[in-house]
């Protein structure tokens, strides 16, 4: 249950970030320009590039023609728009960057050639999230491991207390955990806002994968969320034999 909800809480945050589907009011290229935006209209917009239009125009969600790209995965049109002067680190209303939306889509080209042209890695959305959370979330890994090379911030944490390895565990993303507990400043029991660590949300997600994972690293079993329960509780609770003795061998 707790992948399901994490997965729709995901979707959920990219549509608040990446903005929804509007139309501007105005005329000529400029109307034509931020339609295109709002309908993922790449070819148009590659057609209207050589025009001269502001690059940095968006829809009424603050969507940009780059960030559409980078979603989508065109690195020759994000090449052009940047070429063209467009802000690398301009935010939508609900503070998404074209990094976002690259991280999100998974696109390592687009990622580092936005990485290469000033694009800023830690910065969060309105939410909280980090590019780092969106490739986590996503099960991107090897997206995941170049910003652990580049030294993002894997410790961040959104609205809710979430760190990009607790997204990473509520999305059954194993191969990332695995890569997100090679850093040694990794904050592997960590609460969020509701006193859960990674640790918690692998054993309400029922996945003794990610769990063994965890303990391994060294995860503690002690931790008590915010209802006074530890991960042994949510065991028993969840009648999960295995992982209950996965942990009881750990403690």
């Amino acid at each position: 249950m707790t992948r399901i909800v994490n997965g729709l809480l995901c979707l959920l945050v990219f549509v608040q970030f990446a903005g929804g589907h509007v139309v501007a009011a105005e005329d000529g290229n400029t109307s034509l320009w931020q339609r295109s935006i709002e309908r993922n209209d790449l070819a148009k917009l590659r057609q209207l590039l050589p025009t001269g239009i502001d690059v940095h125009l968006t829809d009424r969600r603050g969507n940009t023609a780059l960030m559409k790209a980078a979603r989508f995965g065109d690195l020759s049109l994000v090449d052009a728009l940047l070429v063209s002067g467009a802000d690398v680190n301009q935010v939508n209303h609900n503070g998404g960057t074209a990094l976002m939306h690259a991280a999100f889509s998974g696109d390592s080209g687009v990622f580092r050639m936005l990485i290469n042209k000033g694009a800023e890695l830690d910065v969060p959305a309105n939410n909280g999230w980090t590019a780092l959370m969106f490739a986590s979330a996503k099960g991107h890994d090897l997206l995941v491991r170049e910003m652990l090379d580049l030294n993002a911030n894997i410790n961040t944490v959104d609205i809710y207390g979430w760190t990009a390895l607790m997204r990473a565990t509520g999305s059954g993303r194993g191969e990332v955990v695995q890569l997100l507990l090679t850093s040694l400043v990794i904050e592997i029991d960590r609460q969020n806002s509701d006193g859960q660590t990674a640790l918690h949300i692998a054993v309400e997600s029922k996945n003794p994968v990610i769990t063994g994972k965890l303990l391994t690293k060294g995860a503690s079993s002690k931790p008590r969320d915010g209802n006074g329960f530890t991960v042994l509780d949510y065991a028993r609770k969840l009648q999960l034999p295995l992982i209950e003795k996965m942990i009881a061998a750990a403690s």
